[in-house]
């Protein structure tokens, strides 16, 4: 992103000030664009000297024909996370977007004479509350790719700002170096005005960029799970944008909750999104049953986001909604854990234990769920091989079903467990010190 460069290497990131070298394309002995994270995380409104103008620029160039809307399926590893919706600016910087276009649809063949485009290529960088950076499917690293009128194109103009976020912007070494490499911003990054060519914004998907920059990096902005764009492509006018799930179950609502056409602060449509909630949790329920963990997980987790974005924008809910909204939620976070302990991920169930038990006081309706969040959380401490918090929580468990045999054999062998552990441990130790 901006024009900074660094010698060492070749990538097209955003960085602050420019250096003295010259500005070139992206082989393997030039430099790399850059991207500058912006000193502060304000809002553009509230930035002196900043005026939000996109608007009115748009306004100021009509055309006739409808701007070209694109889309990118994307994967975190091998987790299918949902689609982004892009409009390109076609009527203010028809050169770039035309660019962007054709690499979305990939049938242009560039200066090797192959295929040129995003599919299947990575989002290489990620840096939270500034961008996310991609766009090189020549080494997938921020050192490669190119345009399809050649290697580099010139700045179309700097009518669009970098005014909020999901602006879609072009990743340049300097002045006049635009190939295929771009960044989506995630906040206002007014800094970055007037040296990175903003051509599109995402209409759809921004809670999905908002999952993807908050992923754990590398010291160099990589994210540690590869990003995947596993395909991309042009929607034309009058076709399905494809937000929406459609799995042959009852979930057929977009991935995110911020895609959902509905008005979330409307009280009376709370009943409304409660079905929708307890329709993907169905869904989740139904990949459990097949023992198709992975995707129940992923619909579990998508039926949290939808229970959160209710919270935070009904306002308060009364009790009885709340109880209602929790017999939802609930057991989509134990069945969570339930996949977390099959799958050896302790921590992990541990946390969505937690989760429940934090709010188990509140739950003395339903006994039978503390019971089973403590009964997984034992189980998942006994894998860690923490046996004393193992036998507490069990313990727990058996003072609530007093005549509960199983959970009683369990303790016992636990103890053993912990006995011949701490026998082997100790031998061990011995070994060491003799």
């Amino acid at each position: 992103m901006p024009e900074a460069h660094e010698p060492a290497e070749n990538k097209v990131e955003l960085l602050p000030e420019p250096s003295n070298d010259d500005p070139t394309s992206f082989d393997s002995t030039k430099k790399k664009p850059k991207v500058t994270k912006p000193a502060f995380d304000f809002p553009a409104s509230v930035l002196p000297g900043v005026e939000l103008n996109n608007a009115a620029v748009l306004e100021s160039h009509p055309s006739k024909i409808p701007n070209p809307v694109v889309f990118f399926d994307l994967t975190v590893g091998d987790e299918y996370v949902g689609r982004l919706i892009m409009e390109l600016f076609s009527n203010v910087a028809p050169k770039t977007c035309e660019n962007f276009r054709q690499l979305c649809v990939g049938l242009k063949k560039g200066d090797k004479g192959k295929k040129i485009g995003y599919q299947g290529t990575v989002f290489h960088r990620v840096i939270n509350r500034f961008m996310i950076q991609g766009g090189d499917f020549e080494n997938f690293d921020g050192t490669g790719g190119e345009s399809i009128y050649g290697k580099n194109f010139p700045d179309e103009n700097f009518l669009l700002k970098h005014e909020s976020p999901g602006q879609l912007s072009m990743a340049n070494a300097g002045p006049d170096t635009n190939g295929s490499q771009f960044f989506i911003s995630t906040v206002a990054c007014p800094h970055l005005d007037n040296k990175h060519v903003v051509f599109g914004v995402v209409k759809k998907g921004l809670g999905i960029i908002t999952d993807i920059e908050a992923m754990e990096t590398d010291n160099k902005d990589k994210p540690l799970v590869n990003i995947f764009i596993k395909d991309s492509g042009e929607i034309l006018p009058g076709q399905e944008l494809g937000i929406c799930e459609n799995d042959g179950t009852p979930d057929v609502y977009p991935h995110h909750p911020e895609d959902l056409e509905v008005d979330w602060y409307l009280q009376t449509n709370f009943n409304h999104i409660l079905g929708i909630v307890k329709d993907i949790k169905e869904s989740g329920n139904i990949y459990y049953r097949k023992g198709e963990h992975i995707d129940a997980t992923r619909k579990y987790r998508k039926c949290c986001k939808y229970i959160a974005m209710l919270r935070d924008t009904v306002g308060s809910t009364d009790d009885e909604e709340e109880r209602r909204v929790r017999d939802v939620e609930v057991p989509c976070v134990l069945n969570t854990a339930a996949v977390k302990l099959r799958f050896g991920e302790y921590d992990d169930a541990i946390y969505e234990c937690d989760k429940v038990l934090e709010v188990q006081e509140e739950l003395d309706y339903a006994p039978d769920w503390v019971c089973k969040a403590r009964y997984r959380r034992g189980q998942a401490h006994a894998g860690k091989r923490n046996f004393d918090k193992a036998i507490q929580d069990l313990n727990a468990v058996l003072k609530l079903q007093p005549g509960d045999a199983g959970v009683r054999k369990e303790i016992i062998d636990l103890k053993k467990e912990m006995e011949e552990y701490k026998k082997v441990e100790k031998k061990m130790y011995g070994k060491m010190f003799n």
